[in-house]
């Protein structure tokens, strides 16, 4: 009996293992995490070249955007003679993978991306955003039409990029700091340089920016289930501290960073500092980006993000959490290379819930700094992830459905099938049908438990022009859910609903600050000046940055100052800010010198940082400026005062009554030490290129100063501005009774100008390494020995008297002042 339960027992587990699928965890140096299998998307290489981007089409095709060799030519060269191509893969087979290839449009310019739309498929190649058309089914292009043209190429790729087609029937394009000069379809030109994250209708009407700001580029872009924008974006700030790109929240109106002329040039209105970065990196040049649908993975996965990283071979994975009107993440490595040379491009989601992953290969060299050589060789390729023991879809992409000739009956159903693109399929026919099918969205609407399907429904019924459909968004404004409300709220901003008004602005004091801000988004998109006193209220409790932003660019766009006016002298710090920012950022800066004045005057520390931000927006405000710095400059202040101080000065240093005050200042006698110390420093971290005159001989009075700290900072001043003043410089180091360490700052500050030693000066830097100075002294003397040009025999000097006798912490110091010997 025994031996018969142990044979079956052995029979189970063999059984069992023989039923499960291959679990392949690493395939050509690219690893998934324990419980998801990898393979091969495409049957051979060979029906690929280098891709980049893809996207599917409705049935399930994948459209590939790829260059053909690497992108060693310049850009005027690329224009000329384009080389990237359009690539179409089909699956023939239904086995999941592609096993047909096509070459849907050649000889193009860097196309970045695309979305395939109503039977075509749109993609933004620089300078055109084109519309391909396949009108025969044969897998090729014949209609090529360019729908909006103006941007620029450039052969690194930090180009426009896109379209990504959100859930309100736009087409938003991702964009970079190259400039543009594009005439739209209304007959208007927009010219700017800055980067933008542009929408538009699909036939490019009603084209707009969304965002814009100082950063370089920005790739791809999602949307949440209520709108919400979300992409990657490289270079928020130069490479500093480990950071420099970003996940970022792009908003209506919103100004990102980094800081860059471009801002001021292209006069984007500002609404306060620029706006928060929601997911900070470091320099991994994030590419294409997706958020998870659906329950295939199961729960954990819900909305979560995964972005491709160009330079670390990773695909990441990021849980997406709501944090005030914004979000925060937390990431994850999903997939990673194992191998050099895997740079991911691109990450999206098949209909069966599976994630296809683009490995670009080794061409890219000219806007990477990880790939300066090109490695043709290395081709890429298109991977599949799959989650192990995920079950079975039947017919995902919902090929087998006739959606065209189903009655209203069967697409209501289709409209909550558990399957996404199903889902999308039947809310694309009936918006196509446009008016006779609101009734079935509408009843479906009120049905729906799942406020993700509610957010769709709004969407679908915000895209048929319909008066009922219309009043039951408005309605939707007081949904349970803040995701739906949300949704509403900017359908009707985008439709600049005038019926809607009174209930937007009830939702300006919803408890949810996403859905606060997403009313007082649509009140000005609306811009009625009936809504003003609401948002002014609204500013009282603000609560995060994005909430203000959007109330305060809301107040700009309705552009009817007498409000805001009155507002200057509201009770509530928050009002007077938002009041005072929107008056002076509206077109006709309605602002005046004048009324700011009471600003920078005012004890309220809030005030004052917002008048000293607004002043340095006005290089002509100068005799305002002076006033405020003859009276702030006395007396204490706190260390956010002392910064605004630093911040005015540095923007007005190249004024000469600024230059005046800040001189009278420091050779007055009633200048405290402290407040002498302080403006010092601002001369020695001040932008101006040309360093004043008259700042000059305040350093050399101070030089004269019997204060040692005071001549301390005078010298640091002179070092770090390579100010030229060797004689008064030469008298400290040759002063045998000057102290150490300002014979060493004179030293140094000498050295800006002569690299090589007297004798005498070698000597005294060698005097200074006896242990019985203080460390630091040492350590100074060390420093400018290796800043000098020293001759052969006074390293062996160094080398013989000093290296063997010296501190070890001092011994790394000395063998890099040695390194400069030759022989």
């Amino acid at each position: 009996m025994m031996r018969e339960r142990a044979f079956g027992l052995v029979f189970m587990i063999f059984f069992f293992a023989g039923c499960q699928e291959d679990v392949v965890r690493s395939l050509d140096g690219i690893q998934v995490p324990d419980g998801f299998t990898i393979e091969r998307a495409v049957i051979s290489p060979d029906l690929h070249a280098y891709p980049m981007f893809a996207t599917f089409d409705d049935d399930g095709n994948l459209y590939v955007c790829e260059s053909t060799l690497s992108n060693t030519m310049e850009t005027d060269a690329m224009l000329a003679n384009p080389s990237y191509q359009i690539r179409l893969l089909k699956d023939t087979d239904g086995d999941d993978v592609f096993d047909r290839s096509t070459v849907f449009a050649d000889s193009l310019p860097f196309p970045m991306g695309g979305v395939f739309y109503h039977g075509s498929f749109y993609s933004a190649v620089s300078p055109d955003l084109i519309k391909f058309t396949d009108h025969d089914g044969d897998g090729v292009a014949e209609e090529q039409e360019v729908i909006l043209s103006g941007w620029t190429l450039n052969s690194n790729g930090a180009i426009l990029s896109g379209p990504f087609l959100g859930p309100d029937g736009y087409f938003y394009l991702a964009d970079a700091r190259r400039g543009f000069d594009i005439l739209d379809k209304e007959g208007q030109r927009h010219l700017g340089k800055g980067a933008r994250i542009w929408r538009c209708r699909p036939d490019g009407s009603e084209l707009e920016w969304l965002s814009g700001g100082g950063f370089d580029n920005s790739i791809e872009i999602i949307f949440t289930e209520e709108g919400e924008t979300i992409g990657t974006m490289t270079y928020f700030k130069d490479p500093k501290d480990g950071e420099r790109d970003a996940l970022m929240h792009w908003i209506e109106g919103g100004v990102y960073p980094k800081p860059n002329p471009t801002i001021t040039e292209d006069r984007l209105p500002r609404t306060g500092p620029l706006m928060p970065v929601m997911t900070k990196m470091p320099r991994v040049a994030p590419a294409g980006l997706m958020q998870y649908q659906g329950e295939g993975w199961g729960s954990d996965y819900i909305r979560n993000l995964f972005t491709a990283e160009f330079n670390t071979g990773r695909i990441m994975r990021y849980q997406l959490q709501r944090q005030g009107s914004s979000f925060s993440t937390e990431g994850e490595a999903f997939v990673q290379a194992m191998v050099p040379d895997i740079h991911p491009t691109d990450v999206l989601q098949a209909a069966d819930g599976s994630l296809l992953v683009v490995i670009t290969g080794g061409w890219f060299i000219k806007g990477c700094p990880l790939s300066r050589v090109a490695k043709p060789e290395v081709s890429g390729g298109i991977y599949r992830v799959r989650k192990v023991g995920t079950k079975a879809i039947t017919d995902p992409w919902g090929t087998e459905i006739f959606f065209e000739k189903s009655s209203l009956d069967e697409l209501a159903r289709y409209l909550t099938d558990a399957r996404f693109r199903v889902r999308k399929k039947a809310s694309i026919e009936l918006i196509e049908r446009g008016q006779g099918t609101v009734e079935v969205i509408i009843k479906t609407l009120r049905d729906a438990q799942d406020p993700t399907l509610r957010c769709e429904l709004v969407f679908a019924l915000a895209q048929i022009e319909d008066p009922v459909g219309l009043q039951v968004i408005r309605e939707q404004l007081r949904d349970d859910d803040h995701r739906v409300r949300i949704s509403a709220a900017r359908c009707l901003g985008l439709k600049r609903d005038v019926g809607s008004r009174l209930a937007l602005e009830g939702l300006l004091m919803d408890e949810h600050p996403a859905a606060r801000r997403q009313a007082a988004t649509a009140l000005g998109q609306i811009s009625s000046e009936e809504s003003i006193a609401s948002l002014l209220s609204a500013l009282e409790h603000p609560q995060d940055r994005f909430v203000e932003h959007a109330i305060i660019y809301a107040l700009i766009q309705i552009q009817v100052p007498a409000p805001l006016l009155a507002a200057l002298s509201s009770a509530i710090p928050e009002v007077r800010k938002g009041a005072l920012i929107s008056l002076d950022q509206m077109e006709d800066g309605t602002l005046k010198e004048d009324q700011l004045m009471p600003f920078l005057m005012s004890a309220d520390s809030s005030d004052l940082q917002v008048a000293a931000w607004i002043a340095i927006g006005h290089p002509d405000w100068s005799k305002s400026v002076g006033a405020f710095l003859r009276k702030r400059l006395k007396g204490k202040r706190s260390d956010q005062e002392q910064q605004t101080l630093l911040q005015v000065i540095d923007a007005f240093s190249d004024d000469q009554d600024i230059q005046e005050i800040i001189t009278d200042q420091l050779l007055a006698s009633s200048t405290s030490y402290e407040e002498k110390r302080f403006l010092l420093q601002i001369l020695r971290t001040t932008s101006l290129d040309k360093f004043p005159s008259p700042w000059i001989t305040v350093l050399g009075a101070f030089l004269d100063d019997e204060n040692e700290e005071l001549k301390n900072t005078a010298l640091e001043v002179i070092e770090t501005r390579g100010i030229d003043m060797s004689n008064r410089l030469t008298a400290i180091i040759e002063d045998e009774f000057a102290a150490p360490n300002l014979r060493i700052k004179a030293l140094g500050a000498h050295l800006r100008h002569a690299n090589a030693l007297k004798e005498t000066e070698f000597d005294l830097l060698l005097d200074y390494l006896r242990p019985d100075y203080k460390m630091y002294v040492r350590q100074s003397a060390i420093q400018l020995l290796s800043r000098s040009e020293l001759m052969e025999n006074q390293c062996l000097e160094i080398a013989q008297k000093f290296l063997p006798r010296t501190d070890a912490f001092l011994v790394p110091g000395l063998l890099d002042v040695l390194a400069q010997v030759k022989s």
